[in-house]
C-alpha cells in the first residue's frame, strides 16, 4: 500500500516534541535534513532525470523548481545546488522561454537574476533586461489582458520586480504595478478574498453549489506576493497594496486549512475534492511564513496554521524524498494519484522551508 512508504515522516514528525520558544515549530537541523532530502530527489529522480526532457527546459514548469533550489542553496551553502542552477541558465542561453510577452515564459528570469546578484555576470541577465525593455517601448496590453489568470501573477510579476531593484530603473515597478493591479481586478472576488484561476470559473460551481477557488491558483498568487515585496523599497507607494493582499487572503485561508494542516484542491468544497493537496499547501504555508517574519501578519494568529501546514507537507514526503500529493498541471480542481509529484511543488516546497528556518530563528532570538 502507498502509505507504507512514508516512513521518513515520522523521523521529521518527531522534531515537533522538542520545539523551540514552547512554539510547535521544529528543529532547525530537521528542517535543513528534510529540505535536503526534497531537493536531492528531484535532481536525481524527476529534474534533471531522461524525462525532464519532455519540457522546454526554461519554460515555467522546470523554472518553478528553480527559486526552491535556490533557497535550498541559502540555506545549505552548498555549492552543488549553485552549480545546477548556473548549468541550467548556460543550456538556456539565459534567455527567456519562447513567447515573447506570455507570463510563463518570464519566470525564469528571476532565477538568473538571483544568479547574477551572486556571481555579477553581466551576460546573465542582459537578455532578460532586454526582452522587458521591448515590452516597455511596444506595450499596448492592459494587465487584465496581459495577466489574466491567477499564476500569471507569480510567473512574470517577481522576475520585473527584481529586475527594477537590480537596476535601480524605476519604469520596471511602473509597469509591474499598473498591470499587476489591473490584472487583479476581475478575478479577485473582494467578498471571499481569494482568487478566480480565470474569468471562465467566476460563474462555475462545484457539485455542491459553492464557488470554485483552486488551490494552487491562488497558491501561486499567495507565493508571488513575497517574492515581490521582497524587493520593494521600504517607502514603495504599492507596498501597502500588495502587504495588503497578503493579509486579506492568508485571513481567509487560515479559515480553510484541514485539521491536517492541509488545503484541498477545491478551497470552498474539500467534499468534492477531499484529498489533500501539496502544491498550495506549500506555497500558502511559504507566503504565511514570510508575512510572520516580515512583521505583516500576526505571529499568535498564523504560527499555529503555518506550523500546521509544514507539518502537513513534511508529513508527504515519502522515504526518499519525494513530495507526494501534488495535483498535476491544469486550471482547476480535479482527481489525482496520491503519488503524484511535480516541480512546482518541490520549488514552493523549498521556499517554504527556507522561511521556517527563519521563523526559527526569530523566534529564538
Amino acid at each position: 500500500m502507498f502509505k507504507k512508504n512514508f516512513v521518513f515522516t515520522g523521523i521529521i514528525l518527531l522534531a515537533y516534541g522538542c520545539c523551540v520558544n514552547d512554539s510547535r515549530l521544529p528543529e532547525k537541523t530537521e528542517v535543513k535534513e528534510i529540505m535536503a532530502l526534497v531537493c536531492d530527489y528531484e535532481l536525481k529522480n524527476t529534474h534533471l532525470a531522461d524525462n525532464w526532457q519532455r519540457f522546454i527546459l526554461n519554460s515555467w514548469i522546470p523554472s518553478s523548481f528553480y527559486p526552491g533550489l535556490m533557497a535550498q542553496y541559502r540555506v545549505s551553502g552548498d555549492e552543488k545546488y549553485l552549480t545546477v542552477a548556473k548549468q541550467w541558465g548556460e543550456a538556456n542561453k539565459w534567455k527567456l522561454a519562447p513567447r515573447f510577452r506570455h507570463a510563463d515564459d518570464h519566470l525564469c528570469g528571476s532565477t538568473y537574476l538571483d544568479l547574477y546578484e551572486i556571481e555579477k555576470e553581466p551576460y546573465m541577465i542582459n537578455p532578460t533586461k532586454e526582452q522587458f525593455d521591448s515590452i516597455l517601448a511596444t506595450n499596448t496590453m492592459s494587465g487584465r489582458e496581459d495577466w489574466k489568470w491567477a499564476d500569471a501573477l507569480f510567473m512574470a510579476p517577481p522576475t520585473w520586480a527584481k529586475l527594477g531593484r537590480i537596476t535601480g530603473d524605476r519604469r520596471y515597478f511602473d509597469f509591474l504595478n499598473s498591470q499587476f493591479f489591473d490584472a487583479i481586478i476581475p478575478i479577485y472576488d473582494k467578498e471571499e478574498f481569494l482568487f478566480y484561476r480565470d474569468t471562465r470559473f467566476i460563474e462555475e460551481r462545484s457539485a455542491n453549489g459553492k464557488k470554485v477557488f483552486w488551490s494552487r491558483g491562488n497558491g501561486w498568487v499567495v507565493a508571488a506576493l513575497p517574492r515581490i515585496l521582497d524587493n520593494l523599497e521600504p517607502n514603495d507607494p504599492y507596498r501597502e497594496k500588495y502587504e495588503k493582499l497578503l493579509r486579506e487572503m492568508s485571513y481567509r485561508l487560515i479559515e480553510l486549512q484541514g485539521d491536517d494542516g492541509m488545503w484541498r484542491a477545491s478551497l470552498l468544497d474539500p467534499v468534492e475534492y477531499p484529498m489533500k493537496e501539496s502544491s498550495g499547501t506549500a506555497f500558502f504555508c511559504y507566503g504565511m511564513a514570510w508575512g510572520i517574519n516580515n512583521g505583516i501578519l500576526e505571529k499568535d494568529k498564523f504560527l499555529p496554521a503555518v506550523s500546521d501546514a509544514w507539518e502537513g507537507l513534511c508529513s508527504v514526503v515519502n522515504e526518499y524524498g519525494r513530495v507526494c500529493y501534488v495535483q498535476p498541471g491544469g486550471a482547476s480542481p480535479v482527481q489525482f494519484p496520491e503519488r503524484y509529484t511535480h516541480a512546482y511543488a518541490v520549488g514552493g516546497f523549498l521556499l517554504a522551508g527556507e522561511q521556517m528556518i527563519e521563523l526559527i530563528d526569530n523566534l529564538s532570538n
